[in-house]
């Protein structure tokens, strides 16, 4: 559950201008005009914890998580390190055409060293692996990238097989902020426990209207 005391979660964030967020650094989005309405099935429509003036930025600003002293900016070759493991589910390749997935993912909070990380997440993929185009939304225990061991939320995103482009969360340009609630990089303060009652679970929801679209409900 993402929720706790609000002035602690604001000061996590800084708010920026909407059209001063590192998406708009990429000369390719220069002059680019923001849409906020989408034209989406309304049994996609989601709702958020919290309502807006609650525990969000002004009108006009974005909030953009703070990155904390002795943290790294990680996004190319995320490949980090070696003996990676995977355990996936994937779709078939028939020839379908995508254009939207969801999934209902657990949340843990996963022990890990200062030199590794886990991630439960929906990965979105085209390409071959060599050019691999890919976006990756869930969460994450990453020390070296939020400097704490917190389950997070946490999007990733590599235009080109994580060779020269690619990026963790708003750390560098991609990623495109309309909502002016805290999100992206929150972190959980619940999480299931193995052998326990129940799971406390994310629902990751991308899909593509004019242009893609992240989403989530808790």
């Amino acid at each position: 559950m993402v929720e706790g005391n609000v002035d602690s979660i604001l000061q996590e964030f800084d708010c920026v201008d909407i059209y001063k967020q590192p998406a708009f650094q990429h000369p390719l989005l220069k002059n680019h005009k923001i849409q906020e309405n989408f034209n989406f099935n309304k049994s996609h429509i989601i709702k958020n914890k919290y309502k807006e003036n609650v525990l969000s930025c002004p009108q006009g600003t974005v909030p953009v998580l703070k990155q904390k002293n002795g943290t790294e900016i990680i996004h190319l070759n995320t490949v980090e390190y070696p003996g990676q493991h995977f355990a996936t589910i994937e779709t078939v390749l028939d020839g379908s055409i995508y254009r939207g997935a969801e999934s209902m993912i657990s949340i843990h909070n996963v022990t890990v060293q200062n030199n590794q990380y886990s991630k439960s997440q929906i990965w979105l993929e085209n390409g071959p692996r060599g050019e691999l185009n890919s976006i990756q939304f869930g969460w994450a225990v990453h020390p070296r990238l939020y400097g704490d061991t917190l389950t997070r939320l946490t999007i990733y995103w590599t235009a080109d097989g994580y060779k020269k482009t690619g990026c963790y969360n708003t750390n560098c340009p991609g990623f495109v902020i309309i909502s002016r609630v805290p999100q992206i990089g929150i972190a959980f303060n619940e999480s299931s426990i193995y052998g326990g009652k129940g799971s406390v679970v994310i629902r990751p929801q991308v899909f593509q209207v004019n242009l893609l679209h992240i989403l989530y409900d808790k």
